[in-house]
């Protein structure tokens, strides 16, 4: 979990593993949607988070060169996804779903978008205090 004192390599590897969480999170929503609107809405939202996952996966490769290609493509196949992007844990979030179970078009916008909300503010907090200049511009570009 991000601590703030994460050096560069360490803020993309943490970073990779929160959106991972929310990833599997999104594809949790979608299979336990009650509507087919909901669960469109959910894998657009897994897929935004794939996204994220490779923009993070090119800021690791091209930092550590490709030297390290084969032992990234092992790390995101192994990497934990036990916190959401917001520092929640996994199974909370789930379960925080179950509770709300969003079904019309305004309930999973605003429920993505509380989910989302908490995940910039997650992100804000240590692009504004974490010790390495570089890992700021992660949580940063993360945040964005």
């Amino acid at each position: 979990m991000i601590t703030g004192k994460e050096g560069l390599r360490e803020a993309l590897v943490e970073a990779y593993s929160l959106e991972k969480g929310m990833r599997e999170f999104y594809i949790y929503a979608e299979a336990n949607a009650i509507s087919e609107e909901a669960r469109g809405t959910f894998i657009e939202l897994r897929d935004w988070e794939d996204r994220h996952m490779q923009y993070i996966g090119s800021l690791y490769l091209a930092l550590m060169g490709d030297r390290e290609f084969d032992s990234y493509k092992a790390f995101s196949k192994r990497a934990p996804s036990d916190h959401i992007e917001s520092g929640i844990p996994l199974r909370e979030a789930e379960s925080h779903f179950d509770a709300k179970k969003p079904t019309g078009e305004i309930e999973i916008i605003t429920f993505a978008l509380e989910m989302e909300g908490k995940a910039y503010n997650f992100y804000r907090r240590f692009s504004e205090s974490a010790k390495d200049t570089n890992a700021q511009v992660v949580f940063k570009e993360m945040m964005e």
